[in-house]
């Protein structure tokens, strides 16, 4: 039984090939998945900076969030972002848009500090 819905919706998509023989299916997967990289290559091309529309759409509407904070770079990757009394250290790897945040707060504070050091970084 599957239970998760990533392995539902491969199966889903693979439904007409898998009852063909072993080299003919692995051929139409092969093919249908060379289809959809190039249609999703197409949509990627359309966007007017490195992140996706939906990505982009979430960061501007979470642009309040970054008032009352003091960024200051730390070098390479790190900014130091202050909020009041406290200060916490973010670090954002740029080429696989990643981030590691050292603090002990809630996903909505550190979503804060994400969306502080993207400011700084250019990326809002």
């Amino acid at each position: 039984m599957v239970d998760n819905n990533i392995s539902e919706s491969f199966n889903s998509w693979i439904l007409e090939a898998r009852h063909k023989p072993i080299v003919t299916m692995l051929e139409e997967i092969r093919t249908k998945a060379m289809i959809r990289i190039t249609e999703n290559k197409k949509l990627s091309d359309k966007w007017f900076n490195n992140w996706p529309p939906k990505s982009m759409e979430t960061l501007l509407d979470n642009k309040e969030l970054v008032v009352g904070c003091r960024i200051v770079f730390s070098g390479d990757s790190g900014y130091e972002i202050g909020e009041g009394d406290t200060k916490h250290t973010v670090f954002l790897d740029k080429q696989q848009h990643t981030w590691i945040c050292f603090c002990s707060f809630f996903p909505k504070k550190k979503s804060r500090h994400f969306f502080c050091t993207c400011k700084c970084c250019k990326y809002i």
